[in-house]
């Protein structure tokens, strides 16, 4: 169970990484240089980053 939750936190941590550096390019103008690609990045990195923060279960 431990190690689920685990894999699962790095995959979240991973995937919001992945996120952020493509709105800081984004937002660089190195990378589909749209406001609207930015504002989707960010939200997306903190939709992984946030997920990582979740209860595993109800108390």
């Amino acid at each position: 169970m431990y190690q689920n939750r685990l894999l699962e936190i790095l995959i979240y941590l991973v995937l919001s990484l992945i996120f952020l550096v493509l709105g800081i390019l984004s937002m660089l103008g190195l990378l589909l240089a749209n406001v609207n690609y930015q504002v989707l990045f960010f939200i997306l990195t903190a939709f992984f980053f946030f997920a990582m923060f979740r209860p595993t279960r109800l108390l």
